[in-house]
């Protein structure tokens, strides 16, 4: 008989060791679209559906965060939206858990259905234990903001401001740098991680 070390047993019972959980999750997809100023007056043509979510830890692009108010239905990409019941944990918190609420549209508390995540603050980004939602098509929020203005667009992204105004047109010419390498597949070029 195999005995798992005490460490990795420890690891198990609270899914994932905390000091490497804000190294070791998922990109949750589509941020832009999951976005709570996403909405429309009608069920979206694909809605987003997170009944096959695979469990685990996940982070939004853009240092997004699930949003702790509750969105109107047909917003966030879905027909009904999942948000946080609660504020999110301080960076000097360890992973804390959550009640998430999905807003039907029936129910004036805008929580007709509830469960629990686990979020952690990872200093610049949060990340979240997330399960499959209860239902197709229910999925869960980002408050991934779009800021647009008369000279461009400005995205956010992980501390770092980017606006169209101080892009510069590409360079035609084909030669490719000596050294140049592949983006890193273990952490996306958009999230900067903390010291």
């Amino acid at each position: 008989m195999t005995r798992l070390p005490l460490i990795a047993v420890c690891c198990i019972l609270i899914k994932g060791c905390t000091s490497n959980l804000c190294n070791t999750f998922t990109v949750l997809p589509n941020t832009q679209t999951r976005s709570i100023y996403n909405t429309a007056d009608h069920t979206p043509v694909n809605p987003i559906c997170d009944d096959k979510l695979i469990p685990g830890w996940y982070a939004f692009e853009y240092s997004a965060s699930i949003p702790t108010s509750c969105p109107q239905t047909f917003s966030c990409g879905t027909l009904l939206p999942v948000w946080m019941n609660g504020s999110h944990p301080s960076a000097t918190e360890g992973p804390v858990t959550r009640k998430m609420c999905v807003n039907a549209g029936f129910d004036t508390s805008c929580c007709s259905s509830k469960f629990d995540i686990g979020v952690k603050n990872c200093g610049t980004f949060m990340i979240y234990y997330l399960n499959p939602t209860p239902g197709c098509p229910i999925a869960y929020c980002s408050d991934y903001k779009d800021s647009r203005s008369t000279t461009g667009v400005t995205l956010t992204t992980a501390g770092t401001t980017l606006s169209t105004s101080a892009l510069t047109k590409p360079s035609l010419t084909t030669t490719q740098p000596t050294n140049a390498t592949k983006p890193s597949a273990a952490k996306p070029h958009w999230i900067t991680f903390g010291p």
